[in-house]
Parts: structure tokens; sequence; C-alpha cells
């Protein structure tokens, strides 16, 4: 009788798992520029409580862009609260006629807040970083090679080592991932300015003239 209770009780436990494995909000990633600061950005595609264990992401211009230098990564400790340093590599010169720029957060680095909650359709910064000339003139791409994920790939795992990308590599980047070669990639765009909000005034006729 044992034996069939924690048999039942292990079936039980192992489905819950996979249920929540299942369940989890998937994130997309992106990037933008203002100025000279790109940021680099996830979306999640339900309102979710998580944390965040790993994120990677491959950059990569053509080599006959022009040349720039790197700033030092910034992380957005509002966004991920209790989040450490960015890491930033070369990548090996493995896609012929490009450089490309590895950016990672890992272990040793603490994960991030659990208790933090993103909002469906909701922007978040994970980092930013500056480069030392006009971003948009480097054609800059952020890529994920689909199927074996070789060479770039892009990475985001929760607090307990869930995979967060999109179920399918076609939508792991937004606005669009293009899909028309290896890699998929989508291609940095500057920043939409912030609307701008008028105030409300009135307007008074000044004495017995035409003028307000």
């Amino acid at each position: 009788m044992k034996q069939i209770f924690y048999k039942i009780l292990y079936a039980c436990l192992f489905t819950g798992l996979f249920i929540n494995a299942r369940s989890q909000t998937r994130f997309q990633a992106s990037f933008s520029n203002v100025g000279n600061t790109i940021s680099f950005k996830v979306r999640p595609q339900a309102t979710t409580t998580t944390g965040f264990s790993v994120f990677e992401f491959f950059v990569r211009v053509p080599s006959g862009a022009p040349t720039f230098n790197w700033g030092t990564p910034t992380s957005n400790t509002t966004n991920f609260p209790l989040m450490g340093p960015v890491s930033i590599d070369p990548a090996p010169p493995t896609d012929p006629g490009y450089r490309v720029t590895h950016f990672y957060y890992t272990a040793p680095q603490p994960i991030t807040d659990p208790t933090k909650t993103y909002n469906v359709g909701t922007e978040y910064e994970v980092f930013n970083i500056t480069v030392d000339v006009n971003p948009t003139t480097l054609n800059m791409q952020l890529v994920h090679s689909p199927g074996d994920e070789t060479p770039y790939y892009l990475a985001l795992t929760n607090h307990i080592g869930q995979d967060l990308r999109t179920t399918t590599e076609s939508t792991y980047f937004y606005p669009i991932t293009n899909t028309s070669g290896d890699p998929y990639f989508v291609a940095l765009a500057a920043q939409s300015p912030a609307p701008v909000a008028f105030k409300e005034f009135n307007v008074a006729k000044q004495g017995a003239g035409n003028a307000l």
C-alpha cells in the first residue's frame, strides 16, 4: 500500500513540475538605441512573476562597418533587482564577414529577484551600453542560430533554470524576427521618442481689441 501511495505521490509531483515548466510565461528579446546608447530588452507574452539566472545575447556587425569600441554594460537593477554586472567578450571568428560580440549574465552572478512582476507587452531593459560611434551606421544585428544554436543563441533562463524563450525560434525577437537565413536576427533600430504630453491651458481675451 505504501509503495502505491509513493508512486502516486511521485507521479503527481512530476506532473505538477511538468505542467509548471510548460506553463511558464515566455519572453522575447530585442535591442534599440537612443543616440550612442544601446539598450538590450525583453518583453513578456503574459504578465508573470519571475527571477532570471541567465541572459545571453550575440551581436554581429559586418567586417566593413566602421571601427568602434564598446563601453561598459550597465545592468538595469530597477527592472531586475539584485542583478550584478553583465560580461562582454568577443565571440570566436566563426562567421566570415562579421565581427561578433557575446554579452552574458550567468553564475556566479546572483539570480535576480524572483518576486518581481513583469507586465504583458511591456519592454524591460536588461542592460545598456554605449559605443563611440553612431550605432545606426554599423548595420548591427542581434542573432540566433536556429536548430543547433551554433554558433549563436539567445538565452533567457528563470531563477529555477527553466527556459523562458518563446516556444518557436522564429519569434525569439521582436518586433519581427528575420528568418530569411541562418542566423535569424533582428536589426538595431532607433527607439521612438516618448510621446509629448501637452498641459491644459486657458486663453482669456485681453481688452476690447482682437488680441488674446
